[in-house]
């Protein structure tokens, strides 16, 4: 579990610099090594769109705004 958002003054939670990512593959992923590779990923280059992989595997990711559902469709990406 990594965890997501950040509690305001208000005491809402905020997901406005979380990322929210799925594999679409039925094969297992490394986690620990995915999470290690991930963290050094520039945010402008996730941003910019286009299609990501790891190690072979589709990833589809989506930035959260505000406080946006984490648990968004993410079934489908654009090339």
């Amino acid at each position: 579990m990594i965890p997501l958002g950040s509690e305001g003054p208000d005491g809402a939670v905020s997901y406005e610099h979380c990322f929210v990512g799925s594999f679409l593959t039925s094969s297992g992923i490394n986690f620990p090594s995915m999470k290690v590779t991930l963290a050094n990923v520039d945010v402008d280059r996730i941003e910019a769109g286009g299609s990501w992989t790891f190690k072979s595997h589709l990833l589809v990711m989506h930035r959260l705004r505000g406080r946006e559902d984490p648990m968004v469709s993410l079934v489908t990406i654009d090339f």
